[in-house]
């Protein structure tokens, strides 16, 4: 065979190896990057479900957190919390308000507005401020509600008393007489209050003469909404020219702006105009519209003619809260 055309053949030959040699290479580098890619996707799938146990592992973490400190707030709140309870002992024009601390923690800067209240005519309410009352006084708040015609439209109207203590020790009973000139119908007893952790309460309580009569020998509660966890800043019952209305106490100044119920708030230097009349703020179980017509028509007891003086120097401390003061 010519020479030439064997080397020819085994240039061909070698070539054809060389091709296939890298054909194999390829096919065998190709599988390797699947394979690998493979191992990649399996790594990033485990790793990927890794993570997302671990997120779910630390929400879980994150959510016994909350619920542990949720529960230890219950407990301290439970423990700390001032069993305030409140009735009207007394009779006549003479009831006494009976405050009573039952729990085993002190209550820190109660605050009590006691509402007599009384249904009457106009006729009958104009001899009642000329014999009762002191007539500068009562002439501006019966104007502010037009008042003032001797007639029989019926309305009502209440007489607050007010009293704060710096602290209410646990097991200590309070009785605080009312010097009313009449015996009411039914008497509010709106009480505010702080724990020893500082958590501020809202308690509201109406009481009425047994069977209805004003003077009853004795009152009952027919309704008590119980205390009321309000949040940081107190909601105060406060006097503005005769008028009482629930302010928010917080880091601003209020000044009467007019007499429809308007105030100025001053609040970082901005002056906002605030109707108190407005509700929309107050807690929720304090929308009862037997007591908002009690506060829109209320007026203090130092509106009252001296012989009906504040009942701080005859009220009573005992210890045995299930005592009955004399």
């Amino acid at each position: 065979m010519d020479p030439t055309l064997l080397l020819i053949i085994l240039g061909f030959t070698v070539v054809a190896a060389c091709l296939v040699t890298l054909v194999v290479l390829v096919r065998a580098s190709l599988r390797a990057v699947r394979d690998h890619r493979d191992v990649l996707e399996r790594a990033n799938q485990i790793n990927a479900g890794a993570l997302q146990a671990a997120l779910e592992a630390n929400e879980l973490a994150r959510e016994a957190n909350r619920q542990s400190r949720e529960s230890v707030d219950v407990q301290l709140r439970t423990a700390s919390f001032p069993h305030i309870f409140c009735e009207i002992g007394g009779a006549g024009s003479s009831p006494e308000v009976i405050i009573s601390n039952q729990g085993r923690a002190p209550a820190f800067n109660l605050r009590f507005h006691a509402f007599a209240r009384y249904s009457t005519t106009e006729a009958a309410f104009d001899e009642f401020t000329h014999t009762y009352t002191r007539h500068d006084l009562m002439k501006a708040w019966a104007r502010s509600r037009g008042l003032g015609a001797a007639t029989d439209r019926s309305f009502t109207f209440s007489i607050v008393y007010e009293r704060f203590y710096r602290s209410f020790p646990a097991g200590r009973r309070l009785c605080y007489p009312l010097d009313l000139p009449l015996p009411p119908e039914s008497v509010y007893v709106l009480m505010q209050y702080e724990s020893t952790l500082g958590h501020n309460y809202l308690a509201l309580f109406e009481m009425k003469a047994v069977g209805g009569r004003p003077g009853g020998t004795t009152y009952t509660v027919v309704k008590h909404l119980p205390a009321s966890f309000v949040s940081s800043n107190p909601v105060l019952v406060t006097e503005m020219e005769g008028r009482y209305v629930l302010l928010p106490e917080g880091p601003y100044v209020f000044r009467p702006l007019n007499h429809d119920g308007a105030l100025l708030r001053i609040e970082d230097e901005q002056e906002t105009e605030v109707d108190v009349r407005d509700t929309s703020a107050w807690p929720e179980f304090l929308k009862d519209d037997g007591f908002i017509a009690v506060l829109e028509h209320s007026f203090p007891s130092r509106y009252l003619k001296r012989a009906f003086v504040s009942g701080a120097d005859r009220e009573v401390w005992t210890s045995d809260i299930h005592s009955v003061s004399s």
